[in-house]
């Protein structure tokens, strides 16, 4: 998509630093961050938002949000998701929030 910003990360338009990279998925920081640890995973692959992925996806990213938990040393974390208008980038990805505690609103 080319008015996509994850698209254009992607593309190696716009740079940013991959944090961690598979063959579908990459990581990154989120350049908002709502959290002291906060990553966003995007799939490789255009989703518009969680209606339109694959259950080997989710299997994916839950395997890259162990990872980066174990990584970054945290113990409390949160995976947050849009989908729909509520999503602010149209192209499905999860917020990795680490070190979130259970009143923490977001």
């Amino acid at each position: 998509m080319k008015d996509c910003v994850f698209c254009k990360i992607l593309a190696g338009d716009i740079a940013s630093d991959i944090l961690r990279e598979t063959e579908n998925l990459i990581a990154i920081n989120d350049i908002n961050p709502q959290a002291g640890v906060h990553i966003l995973i995007i799939p490789k692959r255009h989703i518009s938002d969680i209606i339109g992925a694959d259950d080997a996806i989710w299997v994916e990213i839950k395997k890259m949000g162990l990872e980066l938990m174990k990584e970054k040393g945290i113990n409390n974390f949160r995976i947050v998701t849009n989908a729909g208008n509520a999503a602010a980038v149209k192209h499905m990805h999860v917020h990795f929030l680490g070190e979130i505690v259970v009143d923490r609103k977001l």
